[in-house]
């Protein structure tokens, strides 16, 4: 976090929780999830604020860390899958399927930023990403099949300045795949 703080969180025994350290490594405190709820993933906001992903009781959302309350902040419930680290204008990333979203704490809802299809990049492989300084994203892919990946850079461009996109429309009809 902002503060140099340390962040983990695990399952253990008596269910998840996220442990809080100084940049000494000293302990601070200790979160717990409760009932039917666990840790997902951490990220840290532009801010610098550290959040985590909870499944909690059904729902997704986003909770903040209170370092000074040593408590759960505020929550946002999103139906979200990941979150990643905030940077430029946003406080935190995530990606939903094949669009990668903007979020800052006031909002309830993203804002779309880029589609993964509009990069030619297919969203079905693992991804991961971060945003740069610059505005523009690197991410890295990984094709479990055929064991490649690559790394690639996803600058905003104007739609005039790009090569005209052929859209083409194919119906099939019982398809036998033997």
């Amino acid at each position: 976090d902002a503060q140099g703080n340390i962040y983990a969180y695990a399952n253990t025994n008596g269910g998840e929780r996220v442990y809080v350290y100084d940049p000494q490594g000293t302990a601070l405190f200790e979160l717990e999830s409760t009932g039917d709820s666990w840790v997902s993933d951490l990220a840290t906001g532009a801010n610098g604020q550290v959040v985590a992903l909870c499944y909690d009781n059904g729902s997704r959302m986003i909770k903040y860390i209170d370092v000074a309350g040593k408590a759960w902040g505020k929550n946002l419930a999103l139906n979200i899958n990941n979150i990643y680290n905030g940077g430029g204008e946003y406080d935190l990333y995530y990606n939903n399927s094949d669009t990668v979203y903007g979020l800052n704490p006031e909002d309830s809802q993203g804002t779309a930023l880029f589609s993964w299809l509009d990069c030619n990049i297919d969203s079905t492989n693992g991804l991961a990403f971060a945003a740069l300084e610059d505005g523009s994203f690197l991410c890295i892919t990984q094709d479990y099949e055929a064991g490649s990946g690559e790394i690639a850079r996803i600058t905003a461009q104007d739609a005039s300045t790009l090569p005209q996109k052929q859209e083409l429309a194919l119906a099939t009809f019982n398809i036998d795949s033997s």
